[in-house]
């Protein structure tokens, strides 16, 4: 088998690199003298230590077998010798709730005036307000938007710790960001619930994804996300 030959311009070397990860991309056109070399043949020394971690594509040339093959490669990962790096970022979110659980329900039921049925202590609305029989806004109101944030962390690292997977599901603290503006001061009894971990293979790192979704003012019940499903 022959080598890959790193083709002349200004463009056979292109790439990305996130300055948070660390991690880069770089895409290297090379030339393959024939059908095996294209397919299996070594990226050229372009002086990092990456790993080629996407398929390769190649072109037959114009000219025929004489005229060999155009091949581009795809390196990705942290040169040696850089460190892991992390990203956070925070989404906001609304979820759907009972009308019952509203902080604010006892108030509306005064308000609107709405009343409990005795059998199902669900609220119920009548259909107008006031002394004008206007229409009342909370008329078959069954439930309502509750808002909150999901925080979300990406980093990096050489292998996938056991807590990533083991704290689905639980009530978890997330790590304090290094070098990151986002940060969320809880108040109250509020917490964090565990939702989501992703794990992408990105050459010779992994990518960690791991979220958490922040509870409401009573903070995720302790006897319902204590325990650990995922062992």
């Amino acid at each position: 088998m022959g080598d890959l030959v790193l083709q002349a311009g200004t463009d056979s070397v292109t790439g990305s690199k996130d300055p948070k990860l660390g991690i880069s991309a770089i895409r290297v056109k090379c030339w393959a003298a024939n059908i095996i070399d294209a397919l299996y043949a070594p990226c050229p020394d372009i002086g990092v230590i990456l790993v080629e971690n996407q398929p390769r594509t190649f072109n037959r040339s114009k000219a025929g077998d004489t005229g060999g093959y155009d091949v581009e490669i795809t390196l990705e990962g942290i040169h040696d010798g850089q460190e892991d790096g992390e990203r956070w970022s925070i989404e906001g979110t609304t979820s759907e709730d009972s009308i019952e659980s509203h902080p604010d329900y006892a108030t509306l039921l005064q308000v609107y005036n709405g009343s409990e049925d005795a059998n199902t202590n669900r609220a119920v609305w009548p259909k107008t307000i006031g002394t004008k029989n206007e229409r009342n806004p909370m008329h078959q109101v069954e439930s309502y938007l509750v808002p909150g944030l999901v925080l979300t962390r990406r980093y990096t690292a050489d292998f996938v710790p056991d807590e990533v997977v083991r704290g689905l599901g639980t009530i978890d603290d997330p790590p304090p960001p290094k070098n990151s503006t986002v940060k969320v001061r809880l108040t109250g009894k509020r917490n964090w619930l565990k939702i989501r971990a992703r794990v992408t293979d990105r050459g010779n790192k992994a990518e960690i994804e791991e979220s958490w979704l922040l509870s409401g003012p009573a903070g995720w019940t302790w006897e319902m996300y204590r325990n650990q499903v995922l062992t």
